[in-house]
């Protein structure tokens, strides 16, 4: 699935992108999704709207807030399921290329194979830190959850089978073996 992009022009030079994660989560554990930011140098504030499919991915908490930003005020409210509505304002702040502005926690109640797109929607707008705020050239990069099964862990199963044959007279060789410190194949021992 391609990423939508959306630019915006504004009047000062240079474009702030704001990139949301495309992370896979395990059906019925959290996920998070970072959102990165390019171009963020003397941003005064910022607001859009996160968008998604809530019978896939469900709002649990928003962290890992720069602290350039937590000297400013910044609020995520979820108004409706599926829409996070994000404003932040302070003074002229800068962000290190490529880093995390914020994250979002979501709780993941999607079947195995279902995904969700994590969308920049809403009132969207970007201005400078100066004494009389102008527009920035922004552009926003949606991100997808992707919900997959629990994964399977091979080598324990064939270790639980193993043990589960231990009351056989082949089980207890497989066992005494393993006691020793050989490893062992499925098939046949040496």
């Amino acid at each position: 699935m391609a990423a939508a992009v959306w630019l915006f022009s504004g009047t000062a030079e240079g474009t702030v992108t704001f990139t949301a994660g495309s992370p896979t989560a395990v059906s019925g554990s959290p996920v998070t999704v970072p959102i990165s930011v390019s171009g963020f140098a003397n941003v005064g504030s910022f607001q859009f709207d996160l968008s998604w499919t809530a019978s896939v991915i469900d709002f649990s908490s928003v962290g890992n807030v720069a602290s350039v930003l937590q000297t400013g005020t910044f609020d995520a409210n979820e108004g409706t399921p599926g829409t996070l509505t994000v404003l932040w304002y302070g003074n002229g702040s800068t962000l290190t290329e490529g880093s995390t502005a914020f994250s979002v926690v979501f709780d993941t109640p999607g079947a195995p194979g279902s995904s969700s797109g994590v969308s920049f929607t809403g009132d969207q707008g970007v201005f400078d830190g100066s004494a009389i705020p102008q527009p920035l050239t922004f552009s926003l990069i949606n991100g997808t959850v992707q919900v997959v099964p629990e994964p399977v862990n091979l080598a324990l199963g064939a270790f639980g089978v193993i043990f589960a044959g231990a009351g056989s007279f082949a089980g207890s060789a497989v066992a005494s073996k393993l006691c020793q410190g050989r490893v062992a194949s499925l098939g046949s021992w040496p």
